[in-house]
């Protein structure tokens, strides 16, 4: 999977850094680093524990820390990956403009965040981008 990514680019984003909330800040650096959304909301304490582990030291560690738990929960989500394809619009896909058969998965889920605050939708005491996408 991170491999795959790789080629979109830092992970969909139009090539910028992305000024996200300040709450999603660690996510998004972590996602950045690894292509692996961290699961972070109370409700996904459980979730993943292993992928949690590598966000938490991501997060407390020096810069070789970060890396090593970047490439870690790059390793884990490569051996775990599984397409959800209930979020994947196979007529589209089929009918693009451009006729390649490519799934496009490249959206930065951090611009989503973005455009809640642009347009003036804050989740009260949002933690992270699950916050965010669950207000809406």
């Amino acid at each position: 999977m991170a491999m795959q990514m790789s080629k979109l680019g830092p992970f969909g984003s139009s090539g910028g850094p992305l000024e996200v909330p300040a709450v999603c800040a660690n996510e998004e650096s972590f996602y950045e680093a690894c292509g692996v959304l961290p699961l972070t909301s109370e409700q996904h304490k459980v979730y993943r524990t292993e992928l949690r582990k590598c966000f938490e030291q991501y997060c407390s560690g020096t810069a070789n820390k970060k890396k090593e738990a970047a490439e870690k929960a790059g390793r884990i989500a490569d051996e775990i990956w599984a397409t959800n394809a209930t979020y994947v619009d196979l007529e589209w896909q089929r009918n693009k403009p451009n006729e390649e058969f490519e799934i496009d998965v490249a959206e930065n889920p951090f611009n989503f965040a973005l455009e809640m605050v642009d347009i003036g939708l804050r989740p009260p005491k949002a933690k992270g981008l699950f916050d965010y996408v669950s207000f809406w």
